[in-house]
């Protein structure tokens, strides 16, 4: 009768520790998912307060092209965000993404200046301008132009425009 009893506490035993460890690995895997969801979440958020608007766009020389893009939306982005979007541009039907400038690099590439910095942070606002200058390896010929700026977070407008 004794034997009895030991065996029905080594398996009272054994279940409650076998709970135990579920209860812990559901625990862990409900706080990894609160976690990824809280994540996306507040990147939704970010993206969902960045807009930018092309307002203009012209060549400045045979081999460049400014492009005024500003910030219509409620999201602040630092100088190393605004280098991390991407720039496409190029004739109609031969339009192509345009490196951003890194030391030494040879056309074509892209470099920006906060045009209007209202508050002189050098941070990208809302309400302010980044002009973005396009250099190219190659004159412009006359025609039609596509240029679209997307921002680090996916967020873009586009504009046409002819030379």
């Amino acid at each position: 009768m004794s034997h009895v009893i030991t065996v029905e506490a080594i398996i009272t035993i054994a279940v409650v520790v076998g709970a135990s460890a579920l209860a812990y690995a559901f625990t862990a895997g409900a706080s990894t998912l609160t976690s990824t969801y809280i994540e996306s979440q507040r990147a939704e958020s970010v993206k969902v307060k960045t807009a930018v608007k092309v307002v203009f766009a012209a060549n400045s020389s045979e081999t460049e092209v400014r492009v005024w893009v500003k910030n219509v939306g409620l999201t602040w982005m630092a100088g190393e965000l605004v280098a991390r979007g991407d720039v496409f541009f190029g004739p109609s039907g031969n339009f192509t993404r345009i490196p951003h400038y890194e030391e030494g690099m040879a056309p074509p590439y892209w470099t920006y200046e906060i045009a209007e910095d209202l508050d002189g942070d050098g941070v990208w606002g809302p309400s302010e301008t980044v002009v973005i200058t396009i250099v190219l390896s190659e004159p412009l010929q006359p025609g039609e132009y596509y240029v679209k700026y997307v921002t680090y977070n996916g967020v873009s407008d586009c504009m046409w425009f002819s030379i």
